[in-house]
Order: structure tokens, then sequence, then C-alpha cells
């Protein structure tokens, strides 16, 4: 008998069919699935209800970066790159400090532990100091690569993040022994090397003359 008729005949075998008691027969009490282990969503309905508030807050975060886009894409005519990195630092400085005000609530929305908040908190506001430099960051990276000059943003990020903040991170933990909040301060360190060099980068226009 072939697969096909081996297939055919288990499908309409009445022996497969749900039992009158809402049960199935013993072939199917081992379908070779690892076990089932309830998450944490399953058992509380409060951590539910935060996974619920998680995904909501990132795909608002998500609408707004496309409206952002869409925004400058219209506003901004192309190859004006001081008009774009304007348009983008005000707007991620908005951002930004929309991030520093609103620390504590978007932690709560992952943690409830106190004490994670409190670390937490920290980052989250770090993170949304280094939004402006983030802006040059990214628009001028951007008009770069865009010209041709791809090698250059690329050895500003390994500087930037390899040299400045891991070392600063390291400096600020293993030789100065400072607080947790200058361990998150290595991500502004990182930022503003990457902007000073796209910026000197851009003002020489030595990226005119690299050939495609």
């Amino acid at each position: 008998m072939s697969n096909h008729d081996q297939a055919h005949e288990a499908t309409t075998d009445n022996s497969l069919v749900l039992r009158e008691d809402g049960t199935y027969p013993e072939r199917f009490e081992d379908p070779g699935h690892p076990e089932h282990h309830d998450r944490m969503g399953d058992n509380d309905p409060k951590a539910n209800k935060k996974a619920e508030r998680q995904v909501v807050f990132l795909f608002t975060i998500s609408i707004l970066a496309t409206i952002g886009f869409l925004i400058a894409y219209f506003a901004v005519p192309p190859g004006d790159t001081p008009e774009s990195m304007r348009l983008s630092i005000y707007m991620m400085s908005g951002l930004g400090l929309l991030i520093v005000a609103f620390a504590r609530p978007i932690a709560r929305l992952f943690i409830d532990d106190p004490e994670v908040i409190e670390d937490a908190v920290m980052f989250i506001q770090v993170l949304g100091a280094a939004q402006p430099l983030m802006a040059v960051d990214f628009t001028l990276g951007g008009a770069l690569r865009g010209a041709g000059d791809t090698r250059f943003p690329l050895w500003s990020v390994l500087i930037g993040f390899y040299v400045c903040r891991l070392g600063f991170a390291y400096t600020a933990t293993y030789v100065l022994n400072l607080s947790l909040f200058w361990l998150w301060f290595a991500l502004v360190g990182d930022y503003i090397a990457r902007a000073l060099l796209k910026g000197f980068r851009f003002r020489s226009g030595r990226w005119k003359t690299v050939s495609v």
C-alpha cells in the first residue's frame, strides 16, 4: 500500500475521530510535541495586560516613526542635507524630551521590580538625551553613504563603538569604579564621536571626490 493510500485510510478511520466524551484515542496521547509550559500571561491576568500594553507601546512607536519619515520625505527637497539634518534634530530632540519625561512609565511597562525600574529609568533618560546626537549621526551617515563614501561612515561607527563606547564603559566600570549611570553614559560618548567624525567629514567636502 502506498503512503498516499495509508494517509487516506488514516483520515477515514473512525478510530481517529474525536470521542463522544471529548477525548482523542490513545494513539494521540503523545503526539511528539514538547511538553507545554504555561507562560506568565497564561496564569497571571496582570502579566497578560502588561504584555498587551507593551505591544501597543511598540506599535505606537513604529507608527510615529513612519509618520516622521513621511513628513521628512515630503518636507525636505532631495539633496538638501543641512535642512534634513535640522529637521531630524528637531524631531528627535522632541522625541528625546518625551522619552526623558516619561522614562519611569515606559520602564514600568516592561518591569515590576522597583530596583530594576530605577536602573532602567537611568538608561532610558540617557537614551533620550542622546537623540539629537543620533539625529546628526543618522542624517550625515546616510548622506555620505548615498554619495558613495561608504568606508568613512563604517570606520566612524567602529571607532565610536569599540573605542569610545566600550573604552568609556571599561574605564568607568573597572578603572574608576563609577556608578551604573556612567556605564549607560558610554552610549552618549559613542554618538558624540560618530557625530563629530561624520560632521568633519561632511564639512571637508572630501566625500565629493569619492568615485563610485
